[in-house]
């Protein structure tokens, strides 16, 4: 009897293991194979390995649209950055995909300070700045390309008093007190002085580089930057045409040039500036 019941029991478990297995394949077969993403779904940068975190979504292509000021055009691409948290973009698109109030633009009608709305399948290549292609880009308003006027002060900053730019590697910049910018724009400024300079930018503010370590004492015990120069505009006042601003370049307690009362203004459409007063240290 003992023998009997327990053939029984062996029977039906045999029975329900295989009954598990077949459903686990009917699983299986229906929802494909679980955290894998074809080149299609999540797009690969080179040497980097795709995953989802690349589609702002999720891996099934869908619209997705998001909103950023265009900074300029390159080739058959444009840099746009977003409001957001996608950062700065490169979105691959046709001057016939710009469209303004149901009408298609002409590419001299493009031009940077535009907010555009961009419509895209929700893929984003794994690279810096990431890239999409868009099917749509719509034009909501037209603002000022405040990314060209900051980009020319830090420019003629970084030239002034060229000695503090010895046997340096990298240049930190200081936006934090740029008022006037966002967040997009301060990472197209970021991105755009990487390739201006030539060497490795990052933001930060000079307690920020203390903090990191970048910022050390020199035999004297003076504060001292010994593989870069902080780049620092802050906005003040603001006025009728434009603003004022302060702007600075500083390389150790004993090496730095200070700009005040210096103006930025609109002239024919367009941002000019002019550095005020300096000190030096």
């Amino acid at each position: 009897m003992k023998k009997n019941k327990m053939r029984i029991l062996t029977i039906v478990l045999i029975v329900l293991v295989f009954a598990g297995i077949l459903t686990a394949c009917a699983g299986t077969e229906e929802s494909g194979e679980a955290g894998v993403f074809t080149e299609d779904e999540a797009i690969k940068g080179e040497g980097q390995k795709g995953n989802a975190e690349n589609t702002l979504e999720s891996n099934q292509e869908q619209e997705v649209t998001f909103r950023g000021k265009l900074i300029e055009k390159s080739e058959e691409s444009w840099l746009i950055a977003s409001d957001g948290t996608e950062g700065i973009l490169v979105v691959h698109a046709a001057e016939s995909d710009f469209m303004e109030n149901g009408r298609s633009l002409k590419e001299n009608e493009i031009v940077p300070g535009m907010v555009v709305e961009v419509t895209f399948n929700g893929i984003v290549l794994e690279s810096y700045p990431g890239q999409i292609y868009a099917s749509k880009i719509e034009v909501v308003s037209r603002e000022d390309d405040m990314v060209s006027l900051y980009m020319d002060i830090l420019k003629q900053v970084y030239e002034e008093d060229e000695g503090l730019n010895g046997d340096i590697s990298m240049v930190a910049v200081d936006l934090s007190g740029a008022d006037n910018l966002s967040k997009g724009e301060k990472d197209a400024i970021l991105y755009k002085a990487w390739l201006l300079f030539g060497m490795e930018v990052i933001p930060g503010t000079f307690e920020e580089l203390k903090e990191q370590g970048y910022i050390t004492l020199d035999e004297s015990n003076f504060p001292y930057f010994p593989t870069g120069v902080l780049l620092e505009i802050k906005t003040a006042e603001p006025e009728e045409d434009g603003f004022r601003f302060e702007a600075s370049k500083w390389r150790s307690g004993l090496g730095a040039i200070f700009f005040t009362d210096c103006r930025a203004w609109k002239e024919d459409g367009k941002y000019t500036f002019e550095l005020g007063g300096f000190a030096i240290s």
